[in-house]
């Protein structure tokens, strides 16, 4: 059976194995969601997003399992410490896929990697990765912007910013002035306390906002994040929040970007692209980008209807 290390930035050690045995939860992140998906449709029910590889069905618990890994930044390492027979690496975020390439060299293995990426030029001239890019510090300007129009009252606006992070240093680029404050965070600070905080200073009948920019650590913190955010305050205030992608986490105020569960099913096709390999390599090319019909909007715009009024009669 062919073995999927799937990784993940998160707030807890997060050990889970899926099969037949042991279903999907709740709380894991949507991109493993689109990876079994797309890897168990029917050859004339997927959609190849970029490829010539085979459409074959791969179904979880009969052809493949998933070991799901979650640490903080600082242990990320260990959950590749018994990968050496795992046939692919499948990386969650920019972060994690470097400390996938760290680790193979270690190991001196060249088990395929296929990562998420905002990036894919950091891993040029390395060997036997691959990935999809869901360009979420280049739509960070589009997003505050549709974060404004979603709400309007916004008297502030943070932008919470992983201190030193790749994604979020580009991402607040171009995003500033007026009303807008950045926000950054260390990576031995908890995310929560710094956004209590925030949310301790909306002033009564004001609303702020938290425009989370991306960082895989404040995704693995979305839980305590929003936590943070929706507490109770000063009568009549409110801390919104604002992230790069709509489906995670279920709870936000709104988000703009690819869905998680969009870019897994990009992701698997870059899996199934090495399986169908006679070698287990790479395809090439070996980054994509999802395509741009698949952003979505999180309160969704409303649509205006149309008048149903015919032509306009000659006189």
């Amino acid at each position: 059976m062919l073995i999927v290390r799937a990784v993940a930035v998160g707030r807890d050690t997060v050990d889970l194995q899926f099969d037949a045995q042991n279903p999907i939860p709740a709380g894991v992140r949507p991109y493993i969601r689109g990876l079994v998906d797309w890897l168990g449709l029917a050859p004339n029910a997927k959609k190849n997003p970029e490829s010539e590889a085979s459409v074959k069905a791969y179904k979880l618990g009969t052809d493949y399992k998933i070991e799901y890994k979650e640490r903080e930044v600082q242990y990320i390492s260990d959950a590749f410490a018994d990968a050496q027979s795992d046939d692919v690496l499948f990386c969650m975020s920019t972060f994690v896929g470097f400390e996938a390439l760290k680790w193979r060299e270690s190991q001196q293995l060249e088990t395929p990697i296929v990562v998420i990426t905002s990036n894919p030029s950091q891993f040029d001239g390395k060997t036997n990765i691959c990935g999809v890019s869901a360009l979420r510090p280049q739509l960070a300007s589009v997003g505050i912007r549709k974060f404004k129009k979603a709400q309007a009252n916004l008297a502030k606006i943070y932008l919470l910013h992983r201190q030193g992070y790749g994604p979020s240093d580009q991402a607040k680029k171009g995003i500033g002035g007026g009303n807008v404050a950045l926000k950054s965070v260390r990576d031995n600070d908890d995310p929560s306390l710094v956004v209590s905080q925030l949310r301790s200073q909306v002033p009564a009948n004001q609303v702020h906002g938290l425009f989370v920019l991306p960082a895989d650590r404040f995704f693995g913190w979305a839980d305590d994040i929003q936590a943070a955010a929706n507490a109770p305050g000063a009568q009549g205030s409110a801390l919104k929040t604002f992230w790069s992608t709509t489906d995670w986490p279920t709870n936000s105020f709104g988000g703009y970007g690819f869905p998680q569960i969009v870019c897994g099913r990009y992701m698997a096709e870059r899996v199934a692209s090495i399986w169908d390999s006679p070698l287990g390599h790479v395809p090439d090319p070996a980054f994509i980008t999802v395509d741009p019909g698949e952003i979505r909007l999180k309160p969704a715009a409303a649509r205006h209807k149309r008048s149903h009024r015919g032509p306009a009669r000659k006189k």
